[in-house]
């Protein structure tokens, strides 16, 4: 029957023995397929490892656990398959995107060994259903147009018939295979046919959209596979719509550094590259947290080719839609005829309804961006870490209550005439009455520290006074998820 390869390699549907790596008597194809390596993975639950993952427990800005769902588990292993063992399975797939048309034209005229070469595309990936022993049915994930053009009556399979296409195979548990199954498109469109729909990724389960995930972000997909903004862009918003609750949403709306803290445990968990690597950057997580009206008219120009790609517009219009949705979508739409720059400038004016809006005292604003230099800025225990240099550019002058390890890792920043420590009161910032905490300052006009005993009366206007030279009636400017008690 088949020749399964040692070395972590099988080849499935060969009609002679491959001496050349050594062969073995065959038992069932998948069992042996999935022998060679076969390890245990557990599938990461974004609901599970991800969000409930963030740092600060005591933070009522933190996404709460939910329970484990580590019973999802699925095997992976490298195999190859011949053309014909290929062509003979029943086989769906448009997890990611939905077939083109057109490319299926244009591969219509390559040949098998150029089609699947790993130095021209990327490496093909498939699910399997755990008792599938004869593999019968796959779900791909990557790879659908090739294989689609394959499987077509009229492609030329002469001479190529045993040929090995070398791919990725998951094998998972029935259950979770058929209740993909009856979602995921056939691959078998005529030419002349408009594109497939989209896979609807709401009926299909975590366990195969995070493997997908996974597949669709790996380093060798991105360098080898040219695959539209547009789908990857969709495909990662769709699987956030799934995964990521109304709760979480909201979460994410109000504290915006969950935002950075979400994304780099997608990071971790291998299921998306880092941002700072790739193009995309965050797009799909702000079109998730934009407001509905302002997400559908961006998401309606982007499918246009009509939106800009510019990462901090879309930053811009996510933080104006939480203060006018409506005021949003309305000047998203008229661009074009208007202006790139007049559009920016229109969601930056709606962005600074929110500057002025007070809370305990302080004026609150959405990002550093958004503070005028020479500023004086309170942060609790933390700062925006990526900001620290916008900061000092800014020459804005700082406190921090209760600094964080990594905080005080801030004294490498500054000058050393610019930066000090000393202890204030709790309730200068609204604390216990009567307990004794650290408080970091930093930035120009810093007049040092005395050895002074603390006041109980102080408020931070007066710590300001006292430590800054400047001005002495002035606002406190905070920034949101970077001020708040946390206990």
């Amino acid at each position: 029957m088949s020749s399964i390869q040692d070395n972590n390699m099988t080849t499935i549907g060969s009609s002679e023995p491959d001496y050349t790596l050594g062969s073995h008597p065959s038992t069932s194809t998948l069992e042996r397929s999935l022998n060679s390596d076969d390890s245990m993975h557990n599938v990461p639950s974004l609901r599970t490892d991800t969000l409930s993952s963030l740092s600060g427990r005591d933070d009522p800005s933190n996404i709460e656990e939910r329970p484990s769902e580590r019973d999802k588990l699925y095997k992976h292993t490298q195999s190859v398959m011949t053309a014909t063992k290929l062509k003979e399975m029943e086989i769906r797939g448009t997890l990611v995107r939905p077939l083109n048309a057109k490319k299926l034209m244009v591969l219509k005229e390559v040949k098998v060994q150029e089609m699947f070469s790993l130095n021209t595309a990327s490496l093909l990936s498939m699910i399997l259903s755990k008792s599938d022993g004869e593999l019968r049915r796959g779900i791909l994930v990557e790879g659908n147009h090739r294989v689609a053009t394959i499987m077509k009556n009229d492609y030329d399979l002469t001479g190529s018939f045993d040929f090995r296409i070398p791919m990725s195979l998951y094998e998972i548990e029935d259950r979770v295979f058929d209740e993909a199954w009856t979602h995921c498109q056939e691959l078998k469109v005529s030419d002349n046919s408009p594109d497939r729909s989209r896979v609807s990724l709401e009926k299909i389960p975590t366990t195969i959209l995070n493997i997908a995930m996974m597949e669709h972000w790996s380093g060798e997909r991105r360098r080898n596979e040219k695959i539209s903004r547009e789908d990857t862009v969709v495909f990662m918003l769709r699987y956030l719509q799934k995964t990521v609750s109304d709760k979480e949403i909201k979460t994410m709306r109000d504290h915006p550094h969950q935002r950075s803290k979400f994304w780099k445990s997608l990071e971790k968990q291998g299921l998306i590259m880092a941002s700072g690597n790739f193009y995309l950057s965050m797009q799909p997580l702000y079109f998730l947290l934009m407001m509905p009206a302002t997400q559908k008219v961006c998401l309606e120009k982007f499918a246009k080719g009509k939106f800009l790609k510019t990462n901090r517009l879309y930053v811009t219009a996510c933080n104006a839609s939480l203060i006018d949705d409506h005021a949003v979508a309305n000047a998203i739409s008229e661009y074009p005829p208007i202006t790139a720059e007049t559009l920016h400038e229109r969601l930056l004016k709606l962005t600074k309804k929110a500057i002025g809006r007070k809370d305990s005292g302080f004026i609150v604003h959405e990002s550093i961006e958004q503070i005028d230099n020479g500023a004086r800025c309170f942060f609790y225990r933390r700062v925006p870490m990526e900001k620290v240099q916008l900061m000092i550019t800014k020459s804005l002058q700082v406190l921090i209550a209760e600094p964080t390890q990594d905080s005080l890792q801030l004294y490498a920043r500054w000058s050393a005439e610019q930066i000090g420590i000393r202890t204030v009161y709790k309730s200068a910032y609204g604390g216990k009455r009567g307990m004794l905490s650290e408080m970091m300052m930093m930035g120009p006009g810093f007049l040092g520290v005395d050895g002074e005993k603390p006041k109980a009366s102080s408020k931070v206007e007066d710590i300001f006074r006292m430590h800054f030279s400047g001005e002495t009636e002035f606002s406190v400017h905070v920034v949101t998820g970077f001020y708040e008690m946390t206990n």
